[in-house]
């Protein structure tokens, strides 16, 4: 879900961009197309070369800045430097904190991942529990965005070992999945970890 994820807002962010010449947005393209190649240390320096240009021309804390770090943790999560990644993310969501809409959501759901893969399983639900809310405002309860972060949280209650709460969230969700026949990887991997909490449970009856 990551990878999609920061990859559509990407985009996004990219086009509503004012063509003003400034330097640092010839790195921010140049920094995105290395990324498309996959070739991500050229990406990361490019990128990190159009944050401190962004800066050095007294740029303002915006969309502007939020796309750079979004681009920023993007690499940094390719490249598994996740601590590093993560802060990234965290100065996003600082930027976009008074606006709590969809761009704000994506931003949390890649946090939360950076969260998954440092074992920081509590930290992930927390933030998984503030992006389902605002998904809410914006999608119906059974649309694919929300379906997938419920599954996400079952999964980081399993991680914590709290079954109870991970099957409570499964099993709506599977279920909506069944029904919809969307089977994506996210979605797919979901089902693993809910046989296994099946297995576990089972085996502890």
């Amino acid at each position: 879900m990551v990878k999609s994820v920061m990859i559509a807002g990407l985009a996004v962010i990219a086009f509503s961009m004012q063509s003003n010449g400034q330097a640092w947005k010839e790195k921010y393209v140049q920094a995105q197309d290395a990324y498309s190649k996959e070739t991500y240390d050229r990406a990361f320096a490019l990128a990190d070369e159009a944050l401190k240009s962004y800066l050095s021309e007294n740029g303002s804390v915006n969309e502007n800045y939020a796309a750079i770090l979004r681009l920023l943790s993007t690499i940094s999560y390719v490249q598994q430097k996740f601590p590093e990644g993560l802060e990234f993310v965290k100065k996003e969501l600082l930027v976009r904190g008074e606006k709590k809409d969809t761009a704000f959501a994506i931003a949390l759901a890649n946090k939360a991942q950076f969260e998954e893969q440092l074992g920081q399983y509590d930290h992930a639900i927390q933030t998984l529990l503030e992006y389902h809310t605002i998904l809410i405002q914006y999608y119906e309860k059974d649309d694919l965005r929300v379906l997938e972060c419920s599954l996400s949280l079952a999964t980081n209650y399993y991680f914590l070992n709290d079954y109870s709460k991970a099957k409570a969230w499964f099993t709506p969700a599977l279920a909506a999945v069944e029904r919809k026949k969307e089977y994506t990887e996210d979605v797919l991997e979901a089902f693993y970890y809910a046989g296994m909490l099946n297995l576990e449970t089972g085996a502890n009856e």
